[in-house]
């Protein structure tokens, strides 16, 4: 049995074999390894703590008497206790087989508190990886998987229609008369409601405490067909959803906590709408959102179901909740019946194509656009997982090439190679169960994080929570990383040659080429992962750079917006609120600092504007269907001076553009394009498509602005004087957005302008105060959010690979320690050495960027709806890439490279000696 191992035990060592043999062979197999080893042990520390050969010498000697002594007891008392129960019946194995996962436990524990550097290092990565991704699932799983907070979810459909009066592909809300369609002809709804968003000037009192908030009005039965009770009170009455109905309020949990107080009693409290007293109703609980975070209240829409509004109208959000023995698929098919009657019924209002309806699914039309940038994200960070279990992987393999002799000498004491893999794999996935509770706690963090710079747009981002299903991908991704990525080093280090090892005797040192090579294939994938993630976030950050780098057409600098709404009984009549206008604004322009301010509808980026249908004159449109429907905006002079318009032919608006002069009409350079190409707008006309509007004479060309988002192409748009709106363009001059350009910061301008609007009128309330910059980063918070995101997963993931390649050349150079000073003592200089260390490594990363490049190709589809101004296969991006990680590389070879090539020949020849 000896001739096993040879002289590689020592002969003490071989003595206890003997002894061990004593025991039964179940014996040996399940605790024998653990009783040599723990000699070994002993006998080691011995060695090392004596002063003197001779001291060594006695208390090895002690140390194996004593453990003989014991063996021999325990080994005979042992043989007796089976021998009495040899004959007993066989017991179940369970209790056999928990004794050995906790001893395989006990040893795993005790192995990494010995090594107390590798395990922090390995449970660290873990926890990064792990950590990293349990916070995006979180995030995912909040907006995307989880299902909406309303009954049976599954069955509620979005509607949507395009009935070609836009000139374009957009999908849009509906009309009064087709909403009534829906409700009348579609027998595969089982209820259909309506709702549109509104702004209201809302007090606890009549005159005081008003401020502006966002509602929503909707129909009686939106609350039913949601499947949702109030916490308090109750929802809105059919009666109160009439044309002259009663005028009700229901409250958002949000508000009713911070503006009332959460006060119980709040039912029938009333509150100021339009200087009126409105009951409160209801409040609904937390958690309700409909249809946005941004609704604060809600209450009745009011349609005159008998005398609606034209079919051109669109402004009503529609949802429908499907019938029980209904499916979206045969909805569908009924609606496009209807579609098709309709477009036949109502041709003034339908043209070519036709009336086009969509039905989606509610959740997809809460969440549609956040999805891709999600998964991405979600795709992104498991790239990053899967860079530190590479990392992990190869911690493993290289302790497992230094700790083949133990394993080696395990074996031979009769431990079998499935019991080694066990006990390796026991180690494996402690250490990534202790990843993953390190990795909760970086994921607790990093949702904080996320949550604290999560964009405003991104839907149901209040509802992120660590909850059991997050905690079970927890646990289900740590066992997973402990059982894929630690099954092939514990397969690698039980399946060595055991006589070859332990023939090496104690100076043997150098690893397999089987596992040089396998190490050197983890590092080349950890450089290919990090090449794609890299890849995915210099392509995102040059699309937002060339975001902040194009023309919209606007000055952003030094320019303080505020939103104005002044009362609709107070200023009952247009003149009277024109003239509000005109005054304030006079008395902003004298405010110190102000160098110029101005009004309009809407501000670009935030949206807002009207579609209305026009007819050009000379172009004979017979019906609404046939007119073309272009954006409008109304704006005071000064307006256009503020942003910095460029004027490209003719003039703009001045003070004398008013109700009494005729009208006129400023165009944008699309616009122009679109109706008069070819020719000189300047001089023609154009009036709305409603009633009897009078002609308005196109007197300038403004260059395009991008208004509705900076990755979307200028569009048509025409401007009226703010004082002829309500004649020429059938636009109330009610609400305002004003800016105020100044000529230093523009938020120390805000208490002035606060003061000056409280003597001016106390009872306007201002809403949205932002600079024109703050507006500029709000429109691409979304690209910046995932920018940031993929910057931090790609300097991981390169980190990662620069650890990985510093790792395998480190402990290249230090098994090639002889090689090397032997080639430097036969005359090789240091810097041939340390150019060949460097080649290795540079070899490995280049491989990695190879497959790295070749997979970002593969993958870049997935990036082609998020990047602007450049291709998903972008070459400078990709020319980037291969530089950083190539000087990363590089850089981390150079570090052992220097090491090898500063070797001292003779020392290096001693030590293989």
């Amino acid at each position: 049995m000896t001739r096993r191992y040879g002289g590689a035990l020592g002969c003490s060592g071989r003595w206890i074999v003997r002894l061990i043999a004593i025991f039964p062979a179940d014996f040996r197999r399940d605790y024998g390894d653990d009783m040599l080893n723990a000699f070994l042990d002993q006998r080691d520390e011995a060695a090392r703590s004596a002063r003197s050969r001779a001291t060594a010498a006695f208390l090895v000697a002690t140390a194996t008497l004593k453990l003989s002594w014991q063996l021999l007891r325990a080994g005979i008392a042992e043989r007796r206790s089976m021998t009495r129960n040899r004959r007993l019946p066989r017991t179940s194995g369970k209790a056999p087989m928990l004794d050995t996962m906790i001893s395989d436990l006990k040893y795993a524990v005790r192995g990494h508190l010995k090594r107390p550097g590798f395990a922090a290092v390995a449970v660290l990565t873990l926890a990064l990886g792990i950590g990293a991704n349990t916070a995006i699932f979180s995030v995912v799983n909040g907006v995307l998987l989880r299902p909406l907070p309303y009954h049976d979810p599954a069955k509620l459909v979005d509607i949507q229609v395009n009935s070609g009066i836009a000139g374009g592909p957009d999908w849009y809300g509906t009309s009064e008369p087709e909403y009534i369609d829906f409700t009348r002809q579609i027998t595969s709804f089982a209820h259909v409601a309506a709702s549109t968003g509104s702004e209201v000037s809302l007090g606890d009192s009549v005159g005081t405490g008003v401020r502006r908030v966002r509602i929503a009005r909707v129909t009686a039965n939106l609350f039913p067909l949601l499947g949702v009770q109030p916490l308090l009170g109750r929802t809105i009455g059919p009666d109160e959803d009439q044309p002259n109905g009663s005028r009700v309020i229901v409250l958002s949990y949000g508000m009713w906590q911070r503006d009332f107080g959460g006060d119980p009693n709040i039912i029938g409290r009333t509150v100021s709408i339009l200087d009126r007293a409105v009951p409160i109703v209801g409040v609904m609980p937390a958690g309700f959102e409909f249809p946005d975070p941004t609704r604060e209240a809600w209450a009745p829409l009011g349609l005159d179901l008998e005398d609606p509004w034209d079919r051109n109208n669109h402004y009503l959000r529609v949802m429908a909740r499907l019938a029980p023995d209904a499916t979206r698929e045969a909805a569908q098919s009924e609606v496009n019946v209807l579609a098709a009657r309709s477009t036949a019924d109502y041709p003034q209002f339908y043209p070519d194509p036709g009336y086009r309806i969509r039905l989606r699914p509610y959740h997809t039309r809460i969440v549609g656009y956040a999805r891709a940038p999600l998964y991405v994200l979600l795709g992104a960070v498991g790239f990053v997982l899967l860079a530190a279990c590479v990392n992990v992987a190869n911690l493993l393999l290289a302790r497992g090439e230094a700790r083949k002799r133990e394993l080696a000498i395990r074996t031979a004491v009769g431990a079998s190679g499935r019991r080694v893999t066990r006990q390796l794999l026991t180690e494996n996935i402690l250490l990534a169960l202790a990843g993953g509770v390190a990795g909760l706690a970086v994921a607790f963090l990093g949702v904080k994080t996320l949550l604290a710079m999560g964009p405003d747009s991104v839907p149901r981002l209040n509802q992120v929570t660590i909850d059991g299903s997050v905690l079970g991908f927890s646990f289900a991704v740590a066992l997973g990383t402990g059982l894929v990525f630690g099954i092939m080093p514990a397969l690698h280090a039980a399946r060595s040659d055991v006589q070859a090892i332990l023939k090496e005797g104690g100076g043997g040192r150098g690893g397999t080429r089987a596992g040089h090579g396998v190490r050197r294939t983890l590092v080349a994938t950890q450089v290919t992962l990090a090449v794609l993630l890299v890849t995915g976030a210099g392509l995102m950050l040059r699309s937002v750079l060339n975001m902040y780098r194009v023309d919209t057409g606007f000055s952003t600098e030094n320019i303080l917006t505020f939103r104005l709404s002044p009362s609709s009984n107070k200023y009952d009549t247009q003149e009277s609120t024109v003239a509000f206008y005109r005054e304030l604004l006079e008395q902003m322009n004298s405010l110190p600092g102000v160098t110029s301010a101005g009004a309009v509808s809407s501000l670009p980026l935030v949206g807002g504007t009207n579609n209305w249908s026009i007819i050009i004159e000379g172009q004979p449109t017979a019906t609404v269907g046939d007119a073309p429907a272009e954006r409008v905006q109304r704006a005071t002079p000064e307006y256009f001076d503020v942003l910095g318009f460029t004027l490209l032919r003719g003039r703009l608006f001045t003070h004398d553009d008013d109700a009494n002069s005729s009208g006129v009409v400023v165009i944008n350079e699309s616009m122009a394009r679109a109706h008069w190409p070819g020719e000189d707008p300047l001089g023609k006309r154009m009036r709305v498509f409603a009633g009897n509007r009078p002609w308005m004479e196109v007197i300038g060309i403004v260059k395009d602005v991008r208004f509705r988002a900076v990755d979307r192409a200028p569009e048509p748009r025409w401007y009226v004087p703010h004082e002829q709106a309500y004649v020429t363009a059938y636009s109330s001059p009610l609400s305002m957005t004003v800016v105020v350009h100044t000529d230093n910061d523009p938020r120390g301008l805000l208490g002035p302008v606060r003061s000056l609007l409280t003597m001016f009128d106390s009872s306007v309330p201002i809403s949205r105060v932002q600079t024109m910059e703050e507006v500029f980063a709000g429109s691409v918070e979304g690209e910046r959010f995932v920018t940031i995101l993929l910057s931090v997963f790609g300097l991981l993931a390169l980190f990662l690979a620069a650890v990985g390649v510093y790792g395998v050349i480190s402990y290249a150079v230090s098994q090639r320690t002889h090689e090397i000073g032997l080639r430097m003592a036969l005359g090789a200089p240091g810097s041939s050495v340390l150019i060949q260390v460097v080649r290795e490594g540079l070899v490995l990363a280049l491989i990695g960027v190879g497959m790295g490049l070749l997979g970002s190709v593969a993958l870049s589809r997935g990036l082609e709806t998020m990047v602007f101004g450049i291709t998903p296969t972008d070459p400078v991006t990709y020319i980037g890439v291969i530089l950083v990680l190539t000087a990363a590389a590089a850089g981390a070879s150079l570090i052992p490279a220097r090491r090898a090539s500063r070797v001292n020949p003779m020392v290096a020849l001693r030590l293989e000696n």
